[in-house]
């Protein structure tokens, strides 16, 4: 007679290696299975970048200019603005419904264009970026009562001295004659404030940069770049990117000569510049290498790192670098 068949069930001891093996291998892999995710995130950024670039030279192709990265109607800090890079692109990036609902007779922190700043727009958010599912009221500006989506790029506007408030090309007080010897016209970026027509005063009759008269070359000028903050990025008042705010600096940066300027925190750069100003035009992302990506004005995608040399970086930031010996401080 056949005695019946058992089945040998595991022993504790046995189960328990069987889960500490698990464990080790899960705990080897979880760190490549982080950075495939983040190189993922990262080549999206990258793809943002390169599509923003190509809308850039789509939009100089049909205008023959780039867009202006914002244009006031005075040189009032807090003037009106008409318009700003990154609306101005919509058409020309697929966003034509989006593009549809800009009031373009009113500002952008009025009531007629709240479903178009507060809508998340992808292409302006890179993945790595943090608390990007959200709207914030900015910290300053005209529009500081309203909300805003975030955003994760900013154009490239020029370079500046770094020693005063109102010296930046993101500024409309960058047009006034007044600051021509710290703001040079050269100093100017590819996406830079100018003023709507003829606007009264002192000021300085600049038009928006073109592929035709960037003497550098578009390939050896940066277009628009990363910036993200670990730090004050999600206050109740944010300092942070906001894509389609116009007001100085929630959507464009500068090339400034300090080396902390090119860091993914704000709240950390402030004290060592003693100031807000350089601070509030940073660069910074929250990628693996500290690098940062760009989009040059030839359409193509570069990783620059935070500890690159500064006075290299700020000639990429200008229309005309090489005579940065004659500006830098």
């Amino acid at each position: 007679m056949k005695r019946p068949r058992t089945c040998r069930a595991f022993t504790l001891v046995e189960l328990l290696v069987v889960i500490a093996i698990i464990g080790v291998l899960v705990a080897l892999l979880l760190p490549a299975v982080q950075a495939a995710r983040e190189a993922a995130r990262r080549s999206q950024c990258g793809s943002n970048l390169k599509q923003i670039g190509l809308a850039v030279l789509n939009y100089d192709s049909a205008k023959g200019r780039f867009p202006a990265g914002s244009t006031a109607a005075n040189s009032n800090i807090e003037a009106i603005n008409s318009s700003q890079w990154a609306v101005d692109l919509l058409p020309y990036a697929e966003q034509a419904q989006l593009f549809a609902l800009w009031d373009k007779t009113k500002d952008f922190n009025m009531p007629t264009n709240k479903a178009l700043r507060e809508t998340f727009v992808p292409l302006y958010l890179c993945p790595t970026d943090v608390d990007i599912s959200k709207l914030y009221r900015p910290e300053s500006g005209q529009g500081d009562n309203q909300f805003w989506a975030p955003g994760s790029y900013r154009a490239v506007s020029g370079s500046s001295p770094g020693t005063n408030g109102e010296q930046y090309w993101d500024n409309p007080q960058a047009t006034l004659a007044s600051n021509q010897v710290n703001l040079p016209d050269w100093t100017r970026g590819p996406l830079h404030a100018v003023l709507k027509g003829t606007a009264p005063g002192d000021v300085r009759k600049l038009k928006p940069v073109s592929t035709k008269n960037i003497p550098d070359g578009t390939a050896n000028t940066l277009l628009a770049g990363e910036y993200q903050t670990t730090t004050n990025p999600s206050d109740v008042y944010a300092r942070r990117t906001l894509w389609c705010y116009a007001y100085t600096s929630y959507s464009q940066s500068s090339g400034v000569n300090r080396p902390w300027t090119l860091h993914n925190d704000y709240n950390a750069c402030v004290p060592l510049d003693g100031g807000q100003h350089n601070c509030k035009r940073s660069w910074g992302s929250l990628h693996a290498g500290d690098v940062i990506q760009f989009a040059r004005c030839d359409g193509s995608v570069t990783a620059i790192n935070q500890n690159v040399d500064m006075a290299m970086f700020v000639t990429l930031t200008t229309i005309q670098g090489e005579e940065l010996s004659t500006f830098t401080p």
